[in-house]
């Protein structure tokens, strides 16, 4: 069609949205023409709001985030434009940057401890803890004995008094070595082990449990106490390396460059279920309340997995390199860092497109994000600096 018939073409819509301080007083339906941006489908809302305030919105239909016209988004998504079409709108995410917390090499790993810190990992063979308030961002201690990068970071619990933690850390090096922190801001090396023929590469902690998991560049997963550290479950299926591992309530996942996705039973050392993915994957993560995976992948995209039924429920593409990290967050969002340099923040609604993409945060690869709670997260990576947002 040319564009002068984009412009003449009318459509029928139905205005919807959630957020109900912006909600319009009747759902009647509007004819607007077809040659609809988000700048004039801006004008159109604010106009039937009679708002004096103009506050922007985003724009969709179905799945798909409305970036240049509404008819142009019908034809990708193959709605038809005699149909009366809902427009759902919502305002548009804005980030601010909170602090920045220098470090002296590459960050493989984040854990929120609590609202004031949070742990790091880091290529220089350290781990850190992190004061977090904004009033006065900076590490308060460094804990190094590993004799290689660390790849992960786990909280494993509190020490018993006030501002004591114990954590673990895996490392290139293939040892898992658990700390003490103290009230006097200082690591402690309590134990080292080694139950990887290779590096470890990621780390979990179930506290129901009281058990460490952890997956390495040999294929294995481990699950172990890491008090005694007695009787090591392993689980082998993977035909290649383990690149991320997380509790699941009783089961745990694993996923490896092998493309699989693997769930498991740590009480009878059983596969429960298995996801090819066809390609190398490089990070996990599970949704709260409900039986849905996040994995990223090498190949760029992002997979949502119902484990339930075994199988991917959708796979998005918007990073143009490796996706090195999925982070569910509260109301269905949920963020995803890349070696391109980018955060993409996303509501599940929506999976065509983020609502918001940065790409001027870092100045280098994403490794590690974390959420802080409501619609804050800490992202961290290879430029070194660990950086705390809101989206708003």
């Amino acid at each position: 069609m040319s564009e002068t018939g984009i412009e003449k073409s009318h459509i029928r819509v139905v205005f919807r949205t959630s957020h109900m301080e912006y909600a319009l007083a009747d759902a009647k339906s509007f004819s607007i023409p077809g040659g609809s941006g988000p700048v004039e489908l801006d004008d159109i809302i604010h106009a039937l709001l009679g708002s004096s305030q103009k506050i922007p919105m985003n724009f969709f239909v179905g799945d798909a985030l409305i970036q240049e016209t509404l008819e142009r988004t019908l034809a990708d998504t193959g709605c038809s434009a005699e149909d009366i079409i809902e427009v759902f709108y919502s305002p548009k995410i804005h980030r601010k940057v909170i602090y920045s917390i220098p470090h002296d090499d590459w960050i493989s790993s984040v854990v929120i401890v609590n609202d004031s810190l949070a742990l790091t990992g880091s290529y220089d063979f350290g781990i850190r803890m992190n004061r977090t308030d904004a009033e006065a961002p900076s590490t308060l201690a460094k804990g190094v004995g590993h004799r290689g990068a660390i790849t992960d970071v786990c909280l494993i619990g509190s020490g018993g008094t006030a501002n004591t933690y114990q954590c673990a850390s895996s490392s290139q090096d293939g040892s898992v070595i658990i700390w003490d922190y103290s009230s006097q801001n200082e690591f402690t090396q309590k134990s080292d082990f080694r139950f990887h023929h290779s590096a470890v590469t990621s780390l979990d902690y179930s506290h129901k449990h009281a058990l460490l998991l952890s997956g390495g560049y040999d294929g294995t997963a481990c699950v172990w106490n890491p008090t005694s550290a007695e009787s090591p479950m392993y689980f082998r299926g993977h035909t290649n390396a383990i690149t991320d591992c997380r509790y699941i309530g009783d089961t745990f996942v694993s996923g490896g460059m092998d493309g699989a996705i693997k769930e498991w039973n740590p009480s009878t050392s059983e596969e429960i279920a298995s996801v090819d993915t066809k390609h190398a994957v490089f990070c996990l993560d599970s949704h709260a309340d409900e039986p849905l995976l996040l994995a990223g992948h090498a190949n760029c995209t992002i997979n949502l997995i119902d484990l339930r039924a075994g199988k991917v429920q959708s796979s998005i593409r918007e990073h143009s390199k490796w996706v090195y990290s999925v982070t569910f967050g509260e109301d269905r969002h949920f963020i995803s860092t890349s070696e391109d340099k980018s955060l993409c923040f996303w509501d599940m609604r929506f999976l065509r497109n983020p609502i918001y993409r940065d790409t001027s945060t870092h100045a280098d690869a994403v490794l590690a994000a974390a959420h802080c709670g409501g619609q804050r997260y800490i992202t961290a990576g290879k430029d070194r600096r660990l950086v705390a947002s809101s989206f708003a």
